[in-house]
């Protein structure tokens, strides 16, 4: 793979679940433009190679999505059963906030995420076309991630262990 696409793939990491699909565009348009200067120029091999490098990214990508590690589940509100995933980065102000009721307060780790970025499943949310993208609080519970999700996520938020 070339440097500039291993650029491309690198530059994939950081960014949330709409970032991507339009990272993912400007690289296919990229190889398009690719192929189709080499193809003038009766490149055949360079075509290829452009094509190729277009399909690696789309892998890469596709990784970055299917990556349990990278999705961490959360729910609107805490007692609510229905959950979605998103993207680790996706998740910002990340913080700790006490949850009242059931069997007594207990501190809850909570976050805020962007409707565009949901990877899968459902929150209770409706968006108006054009009305997107919202930000709002989700509640991110233990019991709904692996360990070192929750770990991770409760560092950013500030809590540390002695």
């Amino acid at each position: 793979m070339s440097e500039r696409w291993q650029d491309f793939v690198a530059r994939l990491e950081p960014t949330t679940h709409a970032r991507l699909a339009t990272a993912l565009g400007e690289g296919l348009q990229a190889a398009r433009r690719a192929a189709e200067a080499a193809a003038e120029n009766d490149a055949v091999t360079e075509a290829r190679a452009a094509l190729d490098a277009a399909l690696s990214a789309l892998a890469a990508a596709r990784a970055l999505l299917d990556d349990p590690a990278r999705r961490v589940w959360v729910r609107r509100r805490a007692e609510r059963p229905a959950r979605a995933a998103f993207p680790l980065p996706a998740l910002d102000r990340v913080h700790l906030a006490w949850l009242s009721g059931g069997v007594g307060p207990r501190l809850v780790l909570h976050a805020f995420v962007s409707c565009t970025d949901l990877l899968d499943g459902d929150l209770d949310h409706a968006c108006v076309a054009g009305s997107e993208p919202h930000r709002f609080r989700v509640a991110v519970l233990v019991e709904d991630n692996p360990p070192e999700t929750v770990v991770a996520l409760a560092r950013r938020a500030g809590f540390t262990t002695a």
